[in-house]
This record gives C-alpha cells, sequence and structure tokens, in this order.
C-alpha cells in the first residue's frame, strides 16, 4: 500500500488472519451475490421487464428503482434463478442486465426489455419501446 502512496498509514493487527474463501464470499459488493443451483428452483420461472430511458436501466417490473437499488434487485432475482452458475460467474444482476442492453434498441435508447429467467438460463422474451400493458389475471 505504501508503494502506492507514500503518506497513507497502514495499521497492522496482530490477531489478523488472511481472508479464507469463506470470508470473501459473505464479503460481497453490489453485483455479487450467491448463485443458487438451478435445480433449487427447477421450472420456477420468473419474468422480468426491463425498462430503460436514455440507456439508463430506471425501473423493474413498472417499479422505478435507483441504479443501486435495480442491480441489487436483478442481483437477487437472478441468483435466486441460478443465472450465472453454469458459467460460475457470482454477478447474476450484471448477466441479466447486460441480455438486456443486448436487447435493447440501440437507435433509441429507450424502452422496455422483457427477459425469462428459467433453470439457470435467460431469454429475451421482447423489447420494444414502450411498457407493455399488464394483465389482470382475475
Amino acid at each position: 500500500i505504501r508503494d502506492l502512496d507514500a503518506s497513507l498509514q497502514v495499521m497492522r493487527v496482530e490477531s489478523a488472519r488472511p481472508l479464507s474463501r469463506d470470508d470473501a464470499a459473505t464479503a460481497r459488493h453490489l453485483l455479487q451475490r450467491p448463485v443458487a443451483d438451478p435445480a433449487v428452483a427447477r421450472g420456477v420461472v420468473a419474468n422480468v421487464v426491463i425498462e430503460f430511458d436514455a440507456a439508463v436501466p430506471v425501473a423493474i417490473n413498472g417499479v422505478a428503482l435507483t441504479p443501486a437499488e435495480l442491480i441489487e434487485s436483478l442481483s437477487l432475482i437472478g441468483g435466486q434463478h441460478g443465472i450465472g452458475h453454469a458459467e460460475s460467474v457470482d454477478a447474476p444482476g450484471a448477466l441479466v442486465l447486460e441480455a438486456a442492453y443486448r436487447a435493447l434498441d440501440h437507435d433509441q435508447q429507450s424502452g422496455v426489455v422483457r427477459i425469462e429467467l428459467l433453470d439457470g438460463r435467460q431469454r429475451v422474451l421482447s423489447a420494444g419501446s414502450r411498457v407493455p400493458a399488464l394483465v389482470n389475471h382475475a
């Protein structure tokens, strides 16, 4: 650390131990989330509608979210549905968002992308310039 900036003070803790793999797993950041084995949610479908405004994701399933909340939500939903398990990637929200960006109309960069999450896989169902109408299943 001192090589980066000599003015930084480095504190040494005698009882400290090297981080184990388990410690690293609990010290996750916004994008990293546990990814469930797809067999856990086998056959359970999640439909996620991501709304973009000027290429910025602004809502999931019609709920406006801050960027941090949006990433957190996608990470949680994707992780629960095994997104990233096959690739050994602990960033399911990033994988879902990447798929949505690829499907987004790059000419307009605004609109919605509907993605299905099932058995550790994701599939773009539709991408368009307007929010789909909600269906009432009464």
